[in-house]
């Protein structure tokens, strides 16, 4: 396929050149000097045998070019899986040829859990986040004019937690996140995607990922960054150049 056959996505106001790839850490770092970093060695033990290791850890070293034909054709839409049931998924066109995305193939090319026969886990409350992060250690902002924290998950900070829980929320923001913004506030869906993995729950992490990438595709205006995680899963789709 030709580039010029390559067509925008209806949201897309930007040329496919001005697709942004934003640099960052897209590989979990969990090799490293155990006598430099001796107080992240525990961290770093347990996410190399936890459920995530291979989504955070696989380069699938990614090609600029059609990482950038992706973001600019990628459309949220529905597909028929082989139960003949319709469900969500991402179409795109590149170099390669048209093609398309779902949170099962996103399950499979990461290596998350499989869905159980019982289901996942539900997901955990606000009430058990917050317990969670009194648990381990966050050290929460103060309500205005006042001495009484302010428990509340709209602004948790990396910067607030303890060195070994700022570890993982680093892996899991930087490595499993579609966010193009800022790296330093974790959203409640990584909040939950930490919960799990430290406390061992069976949480859906794939259809997580899938459906917040699916609907920044469905916004007015596409920004022109790339999510941090796009170049991880969209890669491992397809061969690279």
């Amino acid at each position: 396929m030709a580039q010029s056959s390559i067509v925008a996505s209806k949201n897309v106001r930007f040329a496919i050149t001005e697709v942004e790839i934003t640099k960052c850490n897209h590989l979990g770092r969990l090799d490293f000097k155990a006598d430099k970093y001796p107080h992240l060695v525990e961290a770093a033990d347990f996410l190399k045998q936890s459920c995530i290791a291979y989504a955070i850890t696989v380069d699938p070293k990614p090609s600029k070019t059609l990482l950038q034909q992706f973001w600019f054709t990628a459309d949220a839409t529905e597909l028929t899986n082989k139960k003949g049931e319709r469900v969500p998924a991402i179409s795109f066109s590149t170099d390669l040829g048209p093609g398309s995305m779902t949170a099962l193939s996103l399950r499979k090319s990461l290596r998350f859990p499989d869905k159980p026969k019982s289901g996942f886990d539900a997901l955990p409350t606000d009430a058990e986040l917050i317990s969670f992060l009194d648990a381990m250690g966050y050290c929460w902002e103060n309500k205005p004019r006042s001495s009484i924290p302010n428990k509340k998950l709209t602004k948790i900070l990396k910067a607030q937690m303890p060195s070994q829980l700022n570890f993982i929320f680093s892996h899991i923001i930087q490595c499993m996140s579609v966010k193009s913004g800022s790296l330093d506030q974790a959203s409640k869906i990584q909040l939950q995607m930490a919960y799990s993995v430290i406390a061992g729950q069976n949480f859906d992490y794939a259809t997580a990922i899938f459906e917040d990438l699916r609907s920044r595709l469905e916004k007015p205006e596409r920004d022109p960054k790339i999510s941090y995680v796009s170049d991880r899963w969209r890669s491992s789709h397809s061969p690279t150049r």
